[in-house]
């Protein structure tokens, strides 16, 4: 068909259109103390990294972790990570599984840190699951934690903000015991206090805070084939119902998605909706004729779900998808020898796994739960199976 035809020639365009980069101007020092101006593939870290992926100007992709940086960020002011050994509070945070110890419970680990706020009094920052965990530094001092635990007491959860008395004693000017008492063991809460601190001594330091991008939105190209496997069950005259298979159908398919992906998340998850359109004919496979029972079907389809992305290494992301699918038909019917009657609109859930390699290229199985086209009709039973491969270009 002429509109397939343009349909599939629409796919080469992404080749000629420039990609949106994840890669944003930074730098990194090695273990040896050399600094280098690169770009780091921001992915919005929630939790502390252990690794991260960064390129020279127009080099291939490289892994950057524990074991040859030292400290990394983003131009700007904007991030900073720095290595460091430190002793993490590690007690547990489920409220199933509190500590009774009024002790703390430290583990020491080689991890980066977050620079927050950089000066005579360092703030640092360290999550990593329901942990969530701040440290400080005086000059060239050592980097301690400030703690804020809850434990079990005689079966009641007593909070242990110990890191208000260490704020009131060594990183102080001039905060009233009421200010300290209603410190926050927050992010924001925090970096004002250590602000705030080197205002009133007017000591020069720096401060790295996120410009944050709320949401990011993206066009995909997807071109692709479903495997449909249908049935009819037929209602004869005097009883019984004769089911029919149709086979396997394949059918091409060319769609575009869009997808919205909300840093605050953490830039794992997603909103994504498509619409692609299909054509296919399923033609009666059996006698008598007068039994037959014949499908044009031609429609829209436009599902829409939640993905969540997970990277497999610096080059590599693997996606999972939920969603919905509803289905438009466009002329779509049902022909039978004494009747043709349409097909109306239906709605069906569905999951997909995924690939994405580099920006831009996905690869992704997709399957849609069981659906009836023709439930209106009483002497018809319907039951259509798809599976689809998809290729796309994500710009």
């Amino acid at each position: 068909m002429p509109r397939n035809q343009v349909l599939i020639g629409l796919a080469f365009l992404p080749a000629f259109i420039l990609a949106q980069s994840e890669y944003r101007s930074g730098y990194l020092i090695t273990e040896g103390g050399e600094r280098r101006a690169v770009e780091i593939f921001d992915q919005d870290w929630a939790a502390n990294p252990d690794h991260f992926r960064y390129r020279t100007s127009g080099g291939e992709p490289r892994r950057g972790d524990l074991s040859n940086v030292v400290e990394f960020g983003l131009e700007g002011r904007e991030l900073r990570y720095l290595r460091a050994e430190v002793d993490i509070e590690s007690s547990p945070r489920q409220l199933n599984s509190l500590s009774e110890s009024p002790l703390p419970q430290y583990t020491h680990d080689e991890v980066f840190l977050e620079v927050l706020v950089d000066g005579a009094a360092d703030l640092f920052y360290y999550q990593t699951g329901q942990l969530v965990q701040f440290f400080y530094r005086l000059g060239d001092g050592p980097i301690k934690p400030l703690i804020n635990r809850t434990y079990l007491s005689d079966e009641r959860m007593v909070v242990q903000d110990l890191y208000r008395d260490v704020l009131q004693r060594w990183v102080n000017c001039g905060a009233t015991d009421r200010q300290i008492a209603q410190l926050a063991y927050r992010r924001k809460d925090m970096l004002a206090y250590f602000e705030g601190y080197h205002r009133c001594t007017g000591e020069a330091f720096t401060k790295y805070e996120r410009i944050k991008a709320d949401r990011r939105f993206r066009v995909a190209l997807r071109p692709g084939v479903d495997y449909h496997s249908t049935s009819i069950g037929v209602n004869i005259p005097g009883g019984g119902t004769k089911t029919v298979e149709y086979g396997s159908t394949v059918a091409p398919r060319l769609g575009v998605e869009a997808e919205l992906s909300f840093r605050f998340l953490h830039g794992e998850w997603a909103l994504v909706t498509e619409a692609y359109y299909q054509s296919y004919r399923l033609e009666w496979p059996e006698e008598p004729a007068a039994e037959a029972v014949d499908m044009e079907m031609k429609y829209l389809s436009v599902p829409w779900g939640v993905r969540r992305y997970f990277e497999l290494s610096t080059a590599t992301a693997a996606y999972l998808n939920l969603f919905g699918q509803f289905q438009f038909p466009f002329g779509a019917y049902v022909q039978r020898p004494l009747y043709r009657r349409p097909i109306y609109i239906s709605l069906a859930g569905g999951g997909a796994a995924g690939l994405r390699f580099g920006d831009h290229v996905l690869a992704e199985v997709r399957y849609l739960l069981p659906q009836d086209l023709v439930r209106r009709q009483r002497d018809l039973d319907h039951r259509l199976q798809t599976m689809a491969l998809v290729v796309g270009y994500q710009f």
